[in-house]
């Protein structure tokens, strides 16, 4: 009975971290592309010089873990 209680907590608190970390990631990704576009709009002489394209962020694999814990 205590240990099921103590599941009942445990998976609370993962999804509840899931949501904090799910939310921290989406604004740093928000940031970044508004930083992106700001320096595109500066710095169009320097992307006709370079042949890379802009990568965008690599996503953690938290999101992937949160969605799986919430799928449990």
């Amino acid at each position: 009975m205590v240990v099921e209680a103590f599941r009942g907590l445990v998976k609370q608190f993962e999804s509840q971290l899931c949501a904090i970390g799910i939310q921290y990631i989406q604004e740093i990704y928000n940031k970044q592309s508004q930083q992106k576009s700001h320096q595109n709009s500066t710095k169009l002489s320097l992307h006709s010089i370079t042949s890379c394209p802009a990568k965008r962020p690599m996503r953690h694999s938290t999101i992937s873990k949160c969605i799986y814990l919430f799928l449990i």
